[in-house]
């Protein structure tokens, strides 16, 4: 979560809440000029030669962003609707070459 906490303040977000582990709901809360952005952040993880990451909720999947992050430390930062866009049916999304 820190990657994608030092990835986002990069980018001139300002971090507002950063959610508990055990917590339910966004991962984060950001800012950026007046508005606010829910993020929700997933880990990639290595199955054989690509890189896969778990479905997003279905209560998460009206959050704003998406960060995820990857073994090699890449942060990922897109809107939620291209990244459901880029998933399977059944709501998991592979990569490819990004390790």
């Amino acid at each position: 979560m820190n990657k994608a906490i030092k990835a986002l303040e990069n980018m001139g977000y300002k971090i507002l809440t950063k959610a508990k582990k055990t917590a339910s709901g966004p991962d984060l809360h950001v800012q950026k000029d007046d508005m606010i952005f829910r993020v929700e952040v997933k880990k990639a993880r290595l199955i054989k030669r690509s890189m896969a990451i778990h479905p997003v909720e279905p209560l998460r999947r009206h959050d704003d962003l998406i960060a995820i992050i990857f073994p090699s430390g890449y942060v990922l930062i897109e809107p939620m609707k291209d990244h459901l866009k880029s998933c399977a049916e059944s709501g998991s999304r592979s990569f490819f070459g990004v390790y």
